[in-house]
């Protein structure tokens, strides 16, 4: 039974992969972006396990209508899509920033050229070297991935599994340290898949094509399903 409880606890923390991968692709703080990982997962699972009692009580007041199960995975999902929503519309400020520096007239005699760059801010045109253009536009990708986004990526996308955990915990598939043992063998299988992913020129060519709203997208999609499949 316990071999059962493992894998199942091992698949819902396979698309944690997903938006994962991005991260560690830009990771100027790679090691602690993974680090904080393992950490929240261990974190969750330490929730689930001393919060048995409450839940198994708030389950038996629940209408039958609303499982709470059902509860606690939308009050993942919900602050997932309106943060989807939020990445969306800053990609879309970013891209027309872009096509702006992009789409400014060359100057100078020397045969390099420049960009012409507007200040969004300051409301003023400065000139900037093509090269520098081009290095200003990848750092600000890479800027994109800040420890604000993965914190808040990582606690409701753990809360989402909560729900999972909570069911082996109640339904006595897994004790608390079995969860928190297999939780931790788990993420280290995630974490390893995307470091190894993240050394794959293709992959890593395929991962700076994606915006991160599309990603998290993907991620609330595969919630939404194994929900509606679940229910």
């Amino acid at each position: 039974m316990w071999a059962s409880a493992d894998f199942t606890l091992a698949a819902v923390l396979f698309p944690d992969i997903v938006w994962l991968l991005p991260f560690t692709v830009y990771g100027g703080k790679k090691r602690t972006f993974l680090l904080l990982y393992a950490c929240c997962v261990q974190m969750s699972a330490l929730v689930a396990w001393l919060g048995t009692g409450v839940v198994f009580s708030l389950s038996r007041l629940a209408p039958a209508t609303l499982p709470l199960h059902q509860v606690i995975q939308w009050s993942s999902i919900l602050p997932l899509l309106a943060y989807t929503a939020y990445l969306f519309k800053e990609w879309f400020y970013e891209e027309s920033d872009k096509e702006d520096v992009e789409g400014k007239p060359t100057v100078g005699t020397d045969g390099q050229g420049a960009h012409i760059e507007e200040d969004s801010q300051k409301h003023c045109a400065t000139e900037v070297p093509y090269g520098s253009a081009e290095k200003l536009l990848a750092n600000r990708k890479v800027a994109r991935f800040t420890l604000c986004k993965f914190s808040v990526i990582c606690i409701f996308g753990n809360l989402d599994s909560l729900a999972v955990y909570n069911m082996a915990l109640l339904t006595h598939m897994v004790t608390g340290p079995q969860l928190m043992l297999t939780l931790l063998f788990s993420s280290m299988l995630v974490i390893l898949t995307c470091l190894c992913a993240s050394m794959l020129k293709p992959v890593v060519s395929l991962i700076q094509r994606i915006p991160l709203w599309c990603t998290m997208l993907a991620v609330c999609s595969w919630s939404l399903g194994r929900m509606v499949l679940h229910a």
